[in-house]
């Protein structure tokens, strides 16, 4: 007997319908979360995409809105010597300094009244049309005229030393102390002249102007030699990149940011990859693309910086939208399935309560309590199957039982 008792397992009681709803509901939590996961990894997928299919999309606005800047000047170019003059070149101011800071005559008429030109034109030239300088050159590196007149820059002394030759239009975007826009246009007067005038605009406009079209921040950076560039009080010196940002629209937020970025990212990894930042609550997607370099000692970098919080949070509300949606979902497979299992499981217990009555031969008992719900329903299952075979073995044992009360009465 203790032999046998010692081979009786320890067992844990847990109801058939629990396990189901136990089974089906780890089933479909597993499934819940793989959606879930699926749907995040494919607006992830496509937010990505669509980033992409946006960043060559400003790659294209910006090199539109350059050579369309380009065009402009050039067409400004043919438009400069046409522009009326109140009083003739003769009688006009013939005295203008040069690049060198001395004042020059001039003999031949174009330059005298290219003076003039600029004398009282200077507004819409500033204003309505954007240019910061003008040159104009003959036969030699050194120009006849030239207003707001500084160094030029090496790159945009080999481009004339080129366009002389040559006599093509060249145009440049050159980033130093600041970035500007450089076209060359090779001019033929009436009386035989010829000659290069050389314009230049500031790259703030365009920036500006990239902003508005773009919905995006733009900046400009350049990495060159550091000990030649000055920073401006327009500039800022990024340490781990030993790079100047230039210029950047909405440049009180913006400069902060970048320096927080160049802290965190180093520059050819941010060549490499478009990374993200947050601050101040918001997540920022920064996008390098380097310009064509001119010469080897210099590298200029336009940024484009994107403010992705909305797009990011909408990732996040329609992920846990599907997380929640499948949890509800969930909920009521439970209930469903509990209400479903309810009832047959109950008539199960009744089934298994009244099994020890036939160990005290109450068979009427067992049909009393099996018969309630024997005919309950048109369509039968197992259980009903098992209820009738229960009553059955109930009849054929209390037949049993009075046959052998009668055998041992007249025996």
């Amino acid at each position: 007997m203790t032999s046998n008792t010692s081979k009786i397992k320890k067992t844990i009681y847990l109801s058939l319908k629990w396990k189901v709803i136990l089974g089906i509901s780890l089933v479909l939590i597993i499934v819940n979360v793989a959606v879930s996961l699926f749907t995040h990894n494919q607006i992830q997928s496509q937010f990505e995409q669509n980033r992409l299919q946006t960043h060559q999309t400003y790659k294209r606005e910006f090199d539109g809105l350059v050579n369309n800047s380009f065009d402009r000047m050039r067409q400004l170019s043919y438009l400069i010597p046409l522009l009326k003059v109140t009083t003739s070149p003769e009688e006009g101011a013939l005295n203008t300094k040069d690049a060198s800071g001395t004042f020059k005559k001039f003999k031949n008429s174009f330059p005298r009244q290219l003076q003039q030109i600029i004398k009282q034109h200077v507004s819409t030239l500033q204003i309505e049309y954007g240019l910061n300088s003008l040159y104009y050159f003959q036969d030699t590196e050194q120009p006849l005229v030239a207003w707001n007149g500084q160094k030029l820059p090496g790159t945009v002394n080999e481009m004339l030393k080129k366009s002389l030759t040559s006599e093509q239009p060249e145009s440049l975007l050159e980033c130093r102390e600041e970035c500007n826009l450089y076209t060359i246009t090779p001019l033929l007067h009436d009386n035989g002249e010829t000659g290069l005038l050389l314009l230049g605009a500031s790259l703030t406009d365009l920036v500006v102007e990239f902003a508005i079209i773009s919905h995006a921040d733009i900046g400009i950076v350049d990495k060159g030699n550091m000990l030649s560039n000055k920073l401006t009080a327009d500039s800022t010196y990024l340490n781990n990149w030993n790079a100047r940002l230039l210029a950047v629209s909405n440049a009180s937020e913006q400069r902060d940011l970048m320096e927080r970025f160049s802290q965190r990212y180093s520059l050819q990894q941010s060549l490499t990859m478009t990374q993200q930042i947050q601050l101040l609550e918001k997540t920022y997607e920064v996008l390098l693309v380097p310009l064509n370099d001119t010469t080897q000692e210099q590298t200029t970098i336009i940024l484009v910086i994107s403010d992705i919080s909305e797009s990011l949070a909408a990732i996040k509300t329609v992920t846990l939208r599907t997380f929640y949606t499948g949890l509800f979902g969930l909920l009521i497979s439970e209930i469903l399935l509990f209400t479903i299992l309810w009832f047959p499981m109950r008539d199960i217990n009744r089934i298994v309560t009244v099994l020890p009555l036939f160990a005290q031969n109450a068979y009427s008992n067992i049909r009393e309590n099996l018969f309630s719900f024997s005919d309950k329903t048109f369509i039968n299952d197992e259980i009903d199957l098992l209820s009738n075979s229960v009553v059955d073995l109930s009849l054929q044992l209390e037949r049993g039982a009075g046959l052998l009360v009668i055998y041992k009465t007249t025996t």
